[in-house]
């Protein structure tokens, strides 16, 4: 009669002792030893609880291939173009968007006391206070902005990009100072400080400027500033910013 290996158990049936042997493999030896049965699982009940491991272990089997498809998925690098045509679809182009920016008497005032810089800025705030989603993103290490242009698709920003932004920005301050003006010309002749507080403004709006120079960059800066995206809430590894020539 055969007889088990491990703990001398004896046993009539073969069946049955392949079975023992194969299930007292898994109980530690001085227990074995220690009680032939009392105090040992049985057959039925280790195989239930080899069955639970086995489901356990599959399911974080399966868990761990879907975290690696996430984790590859996110990693991806994709061209910032085909991340921007894929993400975001803005209401309305560049060109239009611009045309729909207000400039009111209280950005007006506000210039009276501040930069042209501050101001432009204060402007386009209000603008996308108004509609977050803009047709105009910045994100990236340096200040790369990116449009939606009138083939509703992106592009990279060009001078021409700010040239429009700012010039429409600076005639709706004329307007709103040249009504100002209308509205003061008397006391302009009466007051001195009002009279200085148009020239003031006057030469603030001279300084605007429509290509690259000191007071173009830092309009350019405190744009991308306001609006540039937080890359961590994309993962900086999705993106490739370096496009194709």
């Amino acid at each position: 009669m055969p007889s088990c290996p491990i703990c001398d158990k004896v046993y009539v049936s073969n069946g049955a002792y392949q079975r023992h042997v194969t299930a007292c493999k898994f109980i530690p030896p001085t227990a074995a030893a220690k009680n032939k049965a009392d105090n040992l699982p049985s057959y039925s009940e280790l195989c239930h609880l080899l069955q639970e491991v086995m489901i356990k272990c599959s399911a974080m089997e399966q868990k761990i291939v879907v975290l690696e498809t996430i984790i590859n998925t996110r990693k991806k690098k994709v061209g910032v173009f085909e991340w921007l045509n894929t993400n975001v679809s803005p209401p309305m182009n560049y060109v239009d968007w611009v045309k729909t920016i207000q400039v009111k008497k209280s950005h007006l005032t506000y210039l009276f006391t501040n930069n042209i810089v501050d101001a432009v800025l204060n402007i386009v705030n209000s603008t996308i206070t108004l509609s977050p989603l803009i047709p105009m993103y910045a994100f990236g290490k340096t200040q790369t902005f990116y449009v939606f242009n009138q083939n509703n698709e992106w592009a990279a920003a060009e001078i021409m990009t700010f040239t429009r932004l700012f010039k429409h920005v600076e005639t709706g301050l004329w307007k709103m100072l040249n009504e100002w003006k209308a509205q003061n010309l008397a006391e302009m002749y009466e007051n001195v400080s009002v009279s200085e507080k148009y020239q003031k403004t006057i030469s603030k709006l001279t300084d605007i400027s429509y290509t690259p120079n000191d007071v173009y960059n830092k309009m350019k800066t405190k744009i991308y500033n306001a609006i540039k995206m937080d890359i961590k809430s994309i993962m900086e590894d999705e993106i490739d910013f370096k496009e194709p020539v």
